[in-house]
C-alpha cells in the first residue's frame, strides 16, 4: 500500500531455480499477493491449452488497466 491506496505491479521478474515460480509448467501462471497479516498469498492456475486469445485478452485487459487507473 502506498499512502493507504492498494498497489498492484504486472512485470517479469527472474526467479531462481529453487523457486516454486520456476517449477511450473510454462502455460501455467500465477499471482501473489502480499498481505500485512499473512505475508504472501499465492493463487495457481493449472496447466491448460493455451490459444492466442487468452494470451491476447490478458495483455489487452493489463494494458486497459494501466490506461484506466493512470487517469
Amino acid at each position: 500500500m502506498e499512502d493507504g491506496v492498494p498497489v498492484g505491479t504486472v512485470k517479469p521478474t527472474q526467479v531462481d531455480s529453487n523457486e516454486l515460480a520456476a517449477t511450473m509448467d510454462a502455460t501455467a501462471s500465477y499471482v501473489t499477493i502480499t498481505t500485512d497479516l499473512m505475508g504472501g498469498v499465492t493463487v495457481i492456475e493449472e496447466p491448460f491449452e493455451p490459444e492466442i486469445d487468452h494470451t491476447a485478452y490478458g495483455v489487452l485487459s493489463d494494458l486497459l488497466r494501466i490506461l484506466t487507473d493512470t487517469k
